[in-house]
């Protein structure tokens, strides 16, 4: 964390230098979850089921959106 840089000031510092000492990894897997959380739960919000195949293909979509979304984050963050 040498190269961390010192400008984080208040409460979010602490958030702010741990999401740029992860790795890209960890973070695509929590952009995954969520958006596969996210997309598997939008159909639900027009009356389709849980488990209908709106909200799988949703799921899906979601996660292939979290996985590039965590992606790009993980390059512009640099880790």
């Amino acid at each position: 964390m040498a190269d961390a840089p010192v400008c984080f000031a208040g409460a979010s510092r602490w958030l702010f230098a741990y999401i740029y000492i992860m790795t890209t990894k960890t973070i695509i897997y929590i952009f995954l979850t969520i958006g596969s959380i996210a997309g598997g739960w939008i159909p639900t919000l027009w009356g389709a089921g849980a488990l209908s195949f709106q909200s799988l293909l949703g799921g899906f979509i979601g996660a292939m959106l979290g996985i590039w979304a965590g992606y790009k984050l993980g390059l512009y963050i640099g880790s």
